[in-house]
């Protein structure tokens, strides 16, 4: 259901949507070059070689800089253009798994200083300790993190992601950590790596028996299940780690009845208390409250 944060979504194959390959790039442009072989066509085949030097370098960022150069210059003829900028996707996807690498093989306590830095605003950078066994994130670092899963005016998806993300960190397993949820303003003491998502049993028995009811509900409506099993998410999110005050069946039909209305695009019925406690669970996570579109 939710979706583990194990990963940076950094879409790396979507940059590399023209071409496979720089050899694929370079043959392409020196095929144009046969026929179309005038001096600034020439001259701007030496500047791409120039870039695919740097390349050959791994000096991904110098090559970013040089093509974003080539693309900005006014004499640059239009066919040559998708070279360049099929060139520039190449690079950025090379930079970026460089940039990832590089901060992969920092210290735990390293990634831990960029985590906190700007804080809130690189905490998926927690992400960088997965891979690390236990020998290279010790318990005692931990401490420097508590602090986030009880911050209440952190919004509830945040402090849900990065409490799921310290979840899968070998070091941290067995640990124990507060983690207070502000919708129900609550504190719980939780252990890490006790459970995939670490609710208390009977949460964990009423999401599953919720998503069985709404798979049966949508069976011949795979699409709209899809957004009915976002609301779940939602739920989840929002009353982690115990699980929302009604009654299973009740819920499971109201969900069926709001998703079934906006895919119709009927409007739908915010004097119904149960939908109405849909539609403000999916806005918290959203952070602004319901009817601001802006």
């Amino acid at each position: 259901m939710i979706n583990k944060p194990n990963q940076f979504v950094n879409h790396l194959s979507a940059l590399k949507k023209h071409f496979a390959s720089y050899k694929e790039l370079r043959e392409a442009f020196n095929d144009y070059h046969k026929h179309n072989g005038d001096e600034l066509t020439t001259f701007f085949l030496h500047q791409f070689d120039k870039v695919m030097e740097l390349v050959k370098q791994k000096d991904f960022k110098t090559a970013q800089s040089r093509c974003e150069e080539e693309l900005a210059a006014p004499y640059l003829p239009k066919p040559l253009v998708s070279f360049f900028q099929s060139l520039l996707q190449l690079v950025n996807h090379d930079l970026l798994e460089q940039q990832n690498a590089a901060l992969a093989s920092l210290p735990a306590a390293k990634i831990i200083e960029l985590v906190l830095q700007d804080y809130p605003n690189k905490l998926n950078m927690i992400h960088y300790l997965l891979p690390k066994t236990k020998a290279f994130v010790k318990p005692h670092l931990l401490q420097r993190l508590q602090f986030v899963l009880t911050d209440s005016e952190l919004l509830e998806l945040k402090r849900f992601s990065f409490f799921q993300a310290l979840n899968q960190i070998p070091g941290f397993q067995g640990e124990q950590v507060e983690y207070f949820n502000s919708k129900l303003k609550q504190k719980f003491t939780l252990t890490l790596g006790e459970f995939e998502i670490a609710q208390q049993p009977d949460a964990k028995a009423y999401f599953e028996q919720l998503i069985t009811q709404i798979q049966q509900l949508f069976l011949k409506e795979p699409v709209n299940a899809e957004f009915a099993n976002e609301i779940i998410d939602a739920f989840l999110v929002s009353y982690f780690p115990l699980h929302p005050p009604v009654p299973l069946a009740q819920l499971a039909a109201k969900i069926y009845e709001y998703v079934s209305q906006i895919v119709l695009n009927e409007a739908v019925n915010l004097k119904d208390e149960l939908i109405k406690l849909i539609v403000h669970t999916l806005y918290e996570q959203l952070d602004r409250p319901v009817g601001d579109e802006n």
